[in-house]
């Protein structure tokens, strides 16, 4: 699948039922790409977190036409290629040792790319297990952005207000600006 337009969550799960990874994507992302490489099944759930339109492809259909047109083949390595970038970018933010920093990461790789500045945010929930702290941890880092005018949340709807400063604090951590305390 490629997604056209909106976002999704996927949540990878163990053997067990257990889930043991959750990332977000978005438009331009492709999804289950290594089922075209592999032919192996997808062991991912993929929700819907605002209106998506997909481009979805029989897997023997693309597995023939990624090993018959060149053009083609070059396009899914490009999207092969993001997709590893991504998850590398996912891994790195998780060696953080600072949960609030964790938050700033993910949610500035969720607003990336937004024409508007303006996305739609998962679950708090959803946030934390994914950055790997609490629900209380993501809702009081969400409150400093807030408080501190880099962001402005309506609903599930958040707007980036200061890109430059969310960047800022996604790079360097929490101590790299003074925000507003909760």
């Amino acid at each position: 699948m490629l997604i056209l337009s909106g976002t999704v969550q996927l949540n990878e799960q163990a053997e067990d039922g257990r889930v043991i990874d959750i990332s977000f994507c978005g438009k331009n992302d492709l999804l289950a790409w290594l089922s075209i490489i592999d032919g192996k099944a997808n062991n991912q759930t993929i929700t819907t977190l605002s209106q998506c339109s997909l481009l979805i492809f029989p897997i023997v259909l693309m597995q023939n036409l990624v090993a018959n047109n060149s053009l083609l083949a070059s396009r899914f390595l490009m999207l092969s290629a993001n997709a590893i970038r991504r998850l590398s970018q996912a891994r790195a933010m998780l060696s953080l040792p600072n949960a609030f920093h964790r938050v700033f990461v993910q949610i500035s790789m969720l607003s990336a790319g937004t024409d508007s500045g303006s996305t739609s945010l998962p679950k708090q929930q959803d946030i934390a297990n994914s950055v790997n702290t609490s629900r209380e941890t993501v809702s009081r880092a969400l409150q400093m952005l807030i408080k501190s005018g880099v962001l402005h949340k309506v609903g599930h709807q958040i707007v980036v207000k200061k890109a430059d400063t969310l960047k800022k604090l996604a790079m360097d951590g929490p101590e790299s600006i003074p925000l507003a305390k909760s």
